[in-house]
């Protein structure tokens, strides 16, 4: 316990300021920066796990779980660093589309036909699917 619970800690403290980060709408490089630091340590913790989990009784779907949400981390880390790279914000929602703005769902056709939904419709439905 004495060897894990520093390492335990250590991920807590970089995952409060991952999310401090984020809340206060951090830049995208100081966003890459303090998840890489995240995802070393949670990485810490899973070898740690992996490598006592005979010594130290951890069950099998703790491990399991585990690694799981750190190929997650690394994903999300992977996509927050491409983003500080191209210069995008992190958390940003992306830039609306024309037909979004314009409110527009889809291309109207014979098999795309919902009656009083769409820009040719009339009171029977859409012309183009006669």
């Amino acid at each position: 316990m004495k060897e894990f619970v520093p390492l335990r800690e250590a991920a807590e403290k970089r995952g409060g300021q991952l999310k401090s980060a984020f809340q206060r709408k951090a830049p995208a490089q100081e966003f890459c920066k303090l998840f890489k630091d995240f995802a070393a340590a949670e990485g810490n913790v899973l070898k740690f796990m992996t490598d006592n989990q005979t010594t130290c009784r951890i069950p099998q779907q703790v491990v399991t779980q585990i690694k799981t949400n750190h190929e997650r981390t690394l994903q999300t880390r992977d996509k927050a660093c491409n983003a500080a790279a191209t210069g995008a914000r992190v958390g940003a929602p992306p830039s609306p589309r024309l037909s979004d703005e314009l409110g527009v769902r889809g291309i109207a056709g014979p098999n795309n036909t919902s009656p009083g939904r769409g820009t040719f419709d009339t009171l029977t439905g859409s012309p183009l699917a006669r």
